[in-house]
C-alpha cells in the first residue's frame, strides 16, 4: 500500500490509495439541452442568467481536468466519455421546474407570462429535433475522471 501521494489536505477524505470518481459535464457544443436554455435565457432574460446556466460547462476541457486532478497530487489519472439521454415529457413540463432550482429561478420568475412563455417557446422550438412521439430525448456528455490518492 504506502503512503498517499497527495499534499496534505487533499484527498483526505480517501484512505491511502484509495480512489477518486467524480463526473463534470463536457462542452456545450456536446449537451445541446444546455446550450440551448443558456441561449434562451440571453434572449429573454439577460446575459448574466445565460452565463450562469453555462457554468455547468465551465470544467468540459479533459486536459485541463486532467491536470487539475493531478497537480492536487493524484495519479493514474483515466477520463472516459459518458453519453447519457435526458428524457422529459415536454418542455412546458419540465424547463419551469429546472428553472425554479437556480441561482437565476428569481429572473426568470420576473418575467411576465408573455415573456414567459416566448421563453419556453424557443426552448421547444430549439429542442424539436430532439422530440418523439413520448416527449424529448436529447444526449448529455461528461467526462468520467477516476484517480487514485
Amino acid at each position: 500500500s504506502g503512503p498517499c501521494r497527495c499534499p496534505p489536505g487533499n484527498a483526505r477524505v480517501l484512505v491511502p490509495r484509495g480512489r477518486l470518481g467524480l463526473s463534470v459535464w463536457r462542452p456545450l457544443q456536446h449537451i445541446p439541452y444546455m446550450a440551448t436554455l443558456g441561449n434562451a435565457l440571453e434572449h429573454h432574460v439577460s446575459a448574466e442568467a445565460a452565463a450562469s446556466a453555462r457554468t455547468v460547462c465551465a470544467l468540459g476541457d479533459a486536459e485541463e481536468l486532467r491536470s487539475l486532478i493531478l497537480q492536487a497530487g493524484f495519479w493514474e489519472v483515466r477520463i472516459s466519455i459518458a453519453i447519457l439521454v435526458m428524457r422529459f415529457a415536454s418542455v412546458e413540463a419540465f424547463v419551469p421546474g429546472q428553472f425554479a432550482a437556480t441561482p437565476f429561478a428569481g429572473a426568470v420568475a420576473a418575467l411576465d407570462a408573455p415573456a414567459r412563455a416566448a421563453l419556453l417557446e424557443d426552448v421547444r422550438m430549439a429542442l424539436r429535433s430532439y422530440t418523439d412521439d413520448t416527449g424529448v430525448a436529447v444526449a448529455i456528455e461528461a467526462h468520467v475522471a477516476t484517480a487514485y490518492a
